[in-house]
């Protein structure tokens, strides 16, 4: 009879001891369910910034053509001008019909109160 008795367990016993089979389980699933959605989260976050590091290196890389275009055009239209302005220079004024002033004035250092974008 002692046997038996050391045995059986009580019902308060058999339901404490259920639910702490069944707990871990669904703390174990709760968990691989957060886990998995962390991991996720974090491969979505390195295929965005990839692809936001390729777009930006893609990007500086036109912005570095344009500015070699744009230079070279400035060059050229450089070029242009001082070809200009060589041929001006070596042109003589009095050829054209240009005469030496009679009278020259020159506007003076201080402007009266007003408007100015000048700088004295």
């Amino acid at each position: 009879m002692k046997s038996r008795m050391t045995t059986r367990t009580s019902p308060i016993r058999q339901v404490r001891q259920a639910k702490a089979s069944v707990l871990p389980a669904a703390l174990s699933n709760r968990l691989n369910l957060y886990l998995g959605l962390i991991a996720g989260g974090l491969l979505a976050s390195y295929v965005a910034l990839m692809v936001t590091t390729i777009l930006l290196a893609a990007l500086q890389t036109q912005l570095a053509q344009n500015i070699q275009n744009k230079q070279m055009a400035i060059g050229k239209l450089e070029t242009s001008y001082y070809a200009a302005i060589g041929q001006m220079d070596s042109t003589d004024p009095h050829a054209l019909g240009y005469v030496t002033p009679a009278h020259v004035q020159y506007v003076t250092a201080a402007s009266p109160n007003g408007l100015s974008f000048a700088k004295n």
